[in-house]
Parts: structure tokens; sequence; C-alpha cells
């Protein structure tokens, strides 16, 4: 029995022991009454779960004398959930509304009773009660690739968000440039992004297919649970004054919005699901209403699952693709029939929320040919190297959250990892990020990245006296490996070295001496601070004491290091 059960059943005692007393006190016990109870409902049709049904109850005092602090109690399934207490002079009739929200399918019975405990003297007690009865039908197996065409595909991707999925969708989509998350609203983005920021509490789970086609179209289906309704939709669409109009969609009245020449967006109730189908064309003069009105066989899923099945590998790396306590939010399988397969998954902890994707290699990539370019940092262990770049947002996520994108490629497989967690965290999470990648185990060896951006060096008059080049930097001891020229016509005796960051000190004693045009290679200690995962270098103060002809010189210049490769 849950509280609020318990709370009625103490209302019931109390209203009970109130009436009892004032009839007692009154002496009005042998009175009789003629109380009649109606319930009404304006559920009509075929209920779903989530749908709500409104409920009138209508207590007549139909006899001549006053009733006072009457109780009616209203039950559902025998089980009371909401109570009230009124005083109705004779003749005289009052209406009580009341609302459920149906959790699931099953069999409903909501039962009016006045004075259930028997107090006053009720002339005809079967009519003092009145019961309605309401079926809610189980809702149609989500199948959302039903909506949409299933020949000429090219790319596909179908999707099962929860509710913090479909939050999480949302914030990326607004914020961010991802294809995986493109695909999750579709060619109508930008409303689809603000139905699930608008209306997520309203959704309780999403199935999504999405379809590119070899005609240069793209078509999206979305059907969504919860309390929700297409009329909540046409709200939203027209706040980008979007222009709409009824129409027959799928065999019942939806909705058809015009977003521009190429793309358009139909919205409807059927089956227990608010669904949307959403479609760009690039060539025919299809639109979501004319593929809407069509009847598709759902050949895609069963060929998706046949490829996961085939390939138990990929599903492995899935499962094992999160963090100990985290919390599942949704999925994504995408597909391109004859190439790649690839599965997502979305999942949050008390840190903040991570898409993991692993991806099948189909052909197989030649990691020894291939030297992709990390605009990020660069991890290399043995014979792992993943990047991970701080990704930048495109558009206004809303949050004060950061993004981190880290990436292994190996020959079969590709992987990647998104966490969008607290910027005061981008360090702690880049590193569980690049473990949970080598915890994989993927391969013996993946393919080495290279970094975007290099190390440079630049000292003042350097074709006329000291030069130098940067050999090496090791970012864990902070140790830069220089060469250093002399390109001037006498001899230069190096005395010290200071590489040092903006307010900081430290010196190098050398005790080098370089012939006219000789090199010398020099390894110094740069002294830092920690730097941010988003800075894409550092740049330190360069300072080399060394005495020329007699007369001791300081040339003051510069060292970049890209923080791109550790």
């Amino acid at each position: 029995m849950d509280n609020k059960t318990i709370a009625v059943y103490l209302i019931i005692t109390l209203i009970v022991v109130a009436a009892v007393a004032a009839v007692l006190i009154n002496s009005a016990r042998s009175a009789s009454y003629n109380v009649k109870v109606t319930l009404l409902t304006n559920s009509t049709g075929t209920m779903y779960p989530y749908q709500e049904s409104g409920f009138r109850i209508y207590v007549n005092n139909t006899g001549g004398s006053e009733i006072s602090g009457l109780p009616l109690l209203l039950y559902l399934n025998g089980n009371p959930f909401e109570s009230y207490k009124m005083t109705l002079p004779g003749r005289v009739g009052t209406y009580i509304t009341a609302n459920y929200i149906y959790p699931s399918n099953g069999t409903y019975q909501f039962r009016a009773i006045a004075d259930p405990g028997d107090v006053f003297q009720i002339a005809n007690r079967q009519a003092a009660q009145s019961s309605i009865t309401i079926n809610v039908s189980n809702p149609q197996q989500a199948n959302p690739y039903t909506s949409i065409p299933n020949a000429n595909i090219t790319e596909t991707q179908t999707t099962y968000l929860l509710n913090g999925g479909i939050t999480l969708t949302q914030e990326l989509a607004q914020g961010y440039n991802i294809t995986l998350i493109n695909n999750m609203v579709g060619p109508s983005g930008k409303i689809m992004a603000k139905v699930f920021e608008d209306l997520a509490s309203t959704i309780n789970d999403a199935s999504i297919s999405q379809a590119r086609y070899s005609h240069n179209a793209s078509a999206y289906s979305i059907w969504l649970q919860g309390t929700l309704n297409p009329s909540q939709i046409s709200i939203i669409a027209g706040s980008f004054s979007v222009p709409q109009q009824t129409a027959s969609i799928n065999g019942v009245t939806g909705a058809y919005a015009k977003i521009s020449n190429s793309t358009s967006m139909c919205f409807y109730y059927s089956g227990g699901w608010t669904k949307i189908v959403s479609y760009y064309n690039g060539s025919a003069p299809s639109t979501c209403k004319s593929i809407s009105n069509a009847t598709y066989n759902n050949t895609i899923s069963p060929t998706i699952s046949n490829v996961i099945n085939s390939t138990p590998r990929i599903r492995g790396i899935f499962n094992n693709f999160t963090y100990i306590n985290a919390s599942y939010m949704g999925q994504s399988l995408s597909y391109s029939p004859g190439g790649n397969v690839g599965i997502a998954k979305m999942f949050s902890n008390i840190y903040g929320y991570y898409m993991a994707y692993v991806q099948r290699n189909n052909p197989e990539v030649n990691i020894s040919a291939r030297i992709p370019t990390c605009y990020g940092l660069i991890y290399n262990s043995s014979n792992t190297s993943i990047c991970s770049s701080y990704v930048s947002p495109t558009g206004s996520s809303g949050t004060d959250l950061g993004l981190i994108n880290e990436t292994i490629i190996t020959n079969n497989y590709t992987a990647s990892l998104y966490s969008f967690i607290n910027q005061s965290n981008l360090e702690i999470a880049n590193e569980n990020g690049l473990a949970l990648l080598e915890s994989l185990k993927l391969s013996n060896s993946s393919m080495k990245w290279s970094p975007a951006f290099k190390n440079t060096c630049s000292l003042p008059n350097s074709t006329t006296a000291l030069s130098c080049s940067v050999l090496s930097f090791d970012h864990t001891s902070s140790a830069a490996s220089l060469a250093i020229t002399n390109n001037m016509p006498s001899q230069a005796k190096l005395n010290s070295i200071s590489c040092v960051f903006q307010g900081m000190t430290g010196e190098q004693i050398l005790n080098s001496t370089l012939k006219p045009g000789e090199t010398v290679n020099i390894t110094t200690t740069c002294y830092n601070l920690p730097v941010p995962i988003v800075a894409a270098s550092t740049t330190y103060t360069l300072a080399i004491n060394y005495t020329v002809n007699g007369n001791t010189r300081i040339d003051n210049g510069t060292l970049n290091i890209s923080n791109l490769a550790v």
C-alpha cells in the first residue's frame, strides 16, 4: 500500500468519525436521505497507456432534507484514490471532477460511492454509487520503419531513447554537429530538438528510424510514447512560423507542415504513439504526407539484427563500453548496406552524460597506410594511439557542460567516447575515457594519429646569431630537446638557457662552445603550470645566455609547444 492510499484511508477514517459524531450530537441517526451518484467520463474509443481520462461525479440530494458532511470516495480497482466531503441542501446536486493517467495497459474500474462508511441512513445505497470500467489496450509495437520507405536505402540508423537520452540528444543537437545526433532529430532538426527540449518531461520513451536514399532524399520517423499529443507538436512547429494544415495521415487526422521547398513534417496520434515523420526531398517531389500514406514492411530491422548477430565481437565491445554504476539512457544502431555497422549507447553517472560508439570497419582499414590528423591531444601507449579532442559548440546548448571526443581506430573497429560533463571535470573525464577505450582491447595495434600543430622555436636575429629548432618535447617531464645552431662567423660559448611559462623562473647552466655553423643538441626543463585540455599549445619564453668575442649576450625568443601529442 503506497503513502497516498494510506493517507486516503486516514482521511476516510477522520471523515467517518466526524460524520458519526455529528450524527450522534444532532440525534439525526434516524433521518433517511435520498442520494443519487452518477459517474461520467470523457474517454471514448480505444484508450492507451499514458492517455488521460477526465471524470465528472454528479452527486444529487433527491430528498427534501439537507445532508451535512456527506463523504464521497472515488475508488480505482477497489482502492480509494480521491476523497471529498460536501453539504447538500434538499433537492440540490453538485459536480466533482477528477483525472487519471493510465500507467500501463489493463482494465481499470472506477467506482464513486457516497457515504462508504454507512454513517448516514441512505434509503437506496445502490443509487448512491456508480461505476465505469475502462479498458486500456496494449500500444502498437514500436516499429517506426513502417512509416518510411525501406527500398533504396544507402544509410540508416535506428534509435531507442529513454527520457534521459531524449534530454541528452536535445542538448547535443542544439549545441554540436555530430552525425549520430543529427540522425536522431532528422531533417527537421531544429524543430525536433525543440520538441525534445519542451516536452521531455512528457515523453517516456522514443523509437526512431532515419534513412538516406539513393535518390538524394532522407526520411525520419519517430514514435513517442508519453502524455504528449500532436497538438503540442503543432504549437512548437508554429513557433518557427511553419505553415500547417490538417491532413489525413495514415488513415487518421493529423497535421502537415511545410518547412521549406524540400523539407516537410507530419504528426499524428495512432496506436498509442504520437508519431512524427520528416522528409527531405533532394530530387523527387515526395513529402512526408505522401510517404506516410503508403504501406511499408519493415525489411531493414531484420537485416540489421542479422548483421549484428553475425558479428558477436561488436556486441561484446558494446556491452563493455560503459562505466560502472552508470544509468542506461538509450542506444542506436547504424548500418550501411554492404558497408559498416555501428552501435551507440547513451548512459550517465553522477559526473555527466556519455555516448559510446563502436563501428565495425568494412572494408578493413590499413592502419599503416593512413595517418589521420588529430585536432586535440594524442595519447600513445605501447601500440595504442588515441585522439582526444575538445569539441567546440556550433550552437547554444544552454548548459555549462563541455564535450570531449576520444577516438581509437584499428583495422577492424573504430571506437569513440563522447563525454558531456562540467567544464571543471574535463581533465579527469579525459583520463577516464582513455582508460575505458584501452580496456576494450580492440586489437594489438591501432592507427597512429598525427598532431595538427607542430612545435616551433624562434630566436631574434636567427640568421646572423643563434637559431633553434625543436627535436622533441616530453609532456610528462616538460623536457624540451632543442637543436641550437651558431650562425655567426665567430665561435659562441653557451652559458645558460631558460625555458619558462609567463610569470615563472628557472635556469639551466650550460658549458658548450659552438664553432661557426656548428649545432649542439640541448635538453632543458621548461617550467610551466597545468595546461587546460582546451589549450592547443603552450608558449614559453626561451632565453639563451652566450658569449661571443668576449661580449655576453642574451637572446630572448619563444618556444611554442603543442599540447596535442603526449
